[in-house]
């Protein structure tokens, strides 16, 4: 695995120098949980079609990508689903946060080259975020933006309670649509309960086949860009 830190700048950093000791000593606090929720979305993505089936909690708690969160939101009880969801998908994005926070640009390139097509979103976003930053924070309280907030200088006590009020607005969001297409997510799961070796595998070999190519193209050597 790439040692998971941000490359080294391109411009001599300003601050004084216990102050860039004690970003560089944070950043492992922050890289290595990134790099393990990083590593725990690929699992829970590869092996969805069985964890859906047979343990829709450890799906929730792996990854709680939308298309998840549908398919469990009414097989666990309603306590279970708002605390440990709340819960799962707030706690990483503060890493995220601090991580833009002490190393700006940087930071934000680190995870657009290790995000895949979400970096490429990001990279949309950012021309987003100069004007309507809290607006992008509430709506997408994912990792990635939370990056771009810390990067931004957007103070914490705006920011966290955006991501905090975000998150739990999609858990609700989720429950409900849940709720409406009640007969057809049954239909799904118990479409999927069937052929869950089959499901399974497909998935898993997707996951493999898009890391292998995401990790093919960070290899690749990159163009110097246009002055």
């Amino acid at each position: 695995m790439e040692e998971p830190a941000p490359e080294a700048p391109h411009e001599p950093d300003a601050r004084p120098d216990a102050e860039r000791a004690g970003v560089r000593r944070r950043l492992w606090w922050l890289a290595v949980p990134i790099v393990l929720v990083t590593a725990a979305v690929w699992i829970g993505t590869a092996f969805a079609p069985a964890l859906a089936v047979h343990a829709p909690l450890a799906l929730l708690l792996l990854c709680p990508a939308w298309r998840h969160l549908l398919l469990v939101a009414l097989e666990l009880d309603a306590v279970t689903y708002f605390a440990l969801g709340l819960a799962r998908m707030f706690l990483p994005n503060p890493l995220y946060y601090q991580l833009g926070r002490d190393h700006g640009p940087r930071a934000i390139h680190w995870v657009e080259e290790r995000s895949g097509r979400s970096g490429r979103v990001l990279r949309r976003v950012e021309r987003l975020f100069v004007r309507f930053g809290p607006l992008v924070v509430l709506v997408a309280p994912i990792g990635t933006v939370s990056a771009l907030a810390g990067a931004s200088g957007m103070r914490p006590r705006l920011y966290l309670p955006l991501n905090l009020l975000g998150n739990a607005a999609q858990l609700v969001v989720v429950r409900l649509v849940a709720a409406y297409f009640d007969d057809e997510v049954r239909s799904v799961l118990g479409f999927v309960a069937e052929r869950v070796p089959l499901f399974t595998v497909v998935s898993v070999a997707l996951v493999v086949l898009v890391q292998g190519l995401q990790w093919g193209r960070s290899r690749a050597p990159k163009t110097p860009p246009e002055p």
